[in-house]
């Protein structure tokens, strides 16, 4: 992902990632729930501009369990 960010930065663009706080993304992919500061060193590690964030699957709401 870094390459990506390199060539992004090298066409004036910035480089932004989807990725989730809970268990599981909408897509059912693993999300980031127990691994956030490894995620987050991760995400600037690879030059990461903008990153959406979200909450799905929250073990909190009621029906995402």
């Amino acid at each position: 992902m870094a390459a990506v960010a390199d060539d992004m930065h090298g066409l004036g663009l910035l480089f932004g990632m989807y990725f989730d706080a809970e268990k599981y993304t909408w897509g059912g992919y693993a999300g980031g729930l127990g691994y956030e500061e490894v995620d987050a060193n991760t995400f600037a590690e690879w030059g990461v501009d903008y990153l959406k964030y979200d909450n799905c699957y929250n073990m909190g709401q009621a029906g995402n369990q």
